[in-house]
């Protein structure tokens, strides 16, 4: 009788280990944003190969478990609570716990509902299991004032934790009780490098946390500005990417008001990215990024505005010394029908040609740029939608322009 092929297998582990490799690499947890999607995809696939052989079924289990996502997708036909119990259940029905081997774990809901008693327990249980955690991302939309998804980080601590991802959102708590044990647990894991605090846990002097010296080795921080005012030091720190929250008030003032509130300067900052709530790039804020940030060489959030048009045409010769590692620049301008707009102020739209003379001066500001980035985007009430891109190249030939549209 005829053997199944798969019992004939009889690799080396070592190949039969960077076979698993080349499907999930463990090396990866730190630095790559991972999706819901390409975790399944792998997991179909681990899963199969766990089926060819014992051996390889060896191998497998490691990278399989190394990864969990829990997370509650728009269309999911199984409940997030589901999911969560039945993981916890694999995890406590195995000794050795394949816990061991979970370095990156996520658990979150965009929505905002009810959870069952047992649903926070489950995670707590979850999280105490995962000893060998590198990388944790907790993201939950509260239901109401509900306070048990802040204290489940009470009391934990990860001896190996480099990457933490934490959000809350809809959290209506109006003590300071959450942000004061999201302050502790920063405090507890200083070897944290990339962290990522976005939601609602505003406290109004998050520099009480200073004397502490959170976060001491932090590389690459993403999220809402007021925490970072926690900082006492900064000399690891080299990326920045903003989430600030819309608030009342002039927004090129607020962010000039934010970065003073830092503990300047922040020496080894070269790249600044504003994901909303842009600047207007003018003398104020020209200053205040280089008190802040420089040894800039990278900036994507500057917002064209009537600001903007007015301080490119006057004297920009004082301002030259500001940013003079600045390499790339992303310039965004919102406009409806008849006009542009930023921060409420509405401006004549300016022509293409008009832009692109206000860029030629820019060499002169910046005295290392090798290009610069024009994203023009229609309002969400204008339809159809369009978004146009200019890029202007830098060189000792003069400016080139590129164009596209979308």
């Amino acid at each position: 009788m005829s053997r199944h092929p798969a019992a004939e297998m009889r690799l080396p582990p070592e190949i039969l280990g960077r076979i698993v490799r080349g499907i999930r690499d463990p090396n990866r947890v730190l630095f790559q944003d991972l999706t819901l999607l390409q975790w399944s995809k792998e997991n179909a696939t681990l899963h199969a190969l766990s089926r060819v052989s014992k051996m390889m079924r060896i191998e497998v289990i490691p990278a399989l478990w190394s990864e969990v996502m829990l997370i509650e997708p728009s269309r999911n036909p199984q409940p997030l609570e589901e999911r969560i119990s039945n993981v916890l259940g694999l995890l406590k029905a195995f000794e050795p716990s394949y816990a061991i081997h979970l370095q990156r774990l996520s658990i979150g809901s965009p929505f905002s509902y009810p959870k069952p008693e047992n649903f926070t327990n489950n995670i707590r249980e979850i999280l105490d299991l995962s000893t060998h955690l590198r990388c944790l991302e907790l993201k939950f939309n509260c239901f109401s004032s509900d306070t048990s998804f802040i204290l489940l980080l009470s009391s934990l601590t990860f001896p190996h934790l480099r990457s933490f991802a934490f959000s809350l959102v809809n959290f209506l708590e109006e003590d300071l009780e959450g942000p004061r044990i999201l302050g502790e647990f920063l405090i507890r894991h200083p070897l944290l490098e990339i962290v990522h605090l976005v939601g609602d846990l505003v406290h109004p002097n998050w520099q009480r946390w200073r004397k502490s010296n959170p976060l001491p080795i932090l590389k690459h921080f993403r999220g809402d500005m007021w925490y970072l005012s926690m900082l006492a030091s900064s000399k690891h720190l080299t990326t920045l990417e903003s989430y600030t929250l819309n608030s009342p008030g002039d927004t090129t003032l607020r962010w000039v008001h934010e970065l003073s509130e830092l503990v300047n300067p922040f020496s080894n900052v070269t790249h600044f990215t504003i994901n909303d709530d842009w600047m207007s790039l003018q003398e104020i804020t020209l200053r205040a990024l280089a008190q802040s940030f420089p040894a800039l060489q990278f900036l994507d959030g500057a917002a064209v505005s009537e600001a903007f048009l007015l301080f490119i045409s006057t004297d920009i010769e004082p301002m030259k010394s500001c940013l003079p590692n600045l390499q790339q620049l992303i310039m965004y301008e919102t406009c409806g029908s008849q006009c542009s707009v930023h921060d409420s102020t509405r401006f004549t739209t300016p022509t293409d040609a008009e832009i692109e003379a206000a860029f030629r001066y820019f060499p002169f500001l910046f005295p290392a740029l090798s290009s610069t980035t024009h994203v023009k985007m229609t309002l969400p009430a204008v339809r159809p939608r369009k978004r146009q891109i200019m890029r202007m190249h830098f060189s000792a030939e003069g400016p080139v322009v590129e164009r596209d549209e979308a």
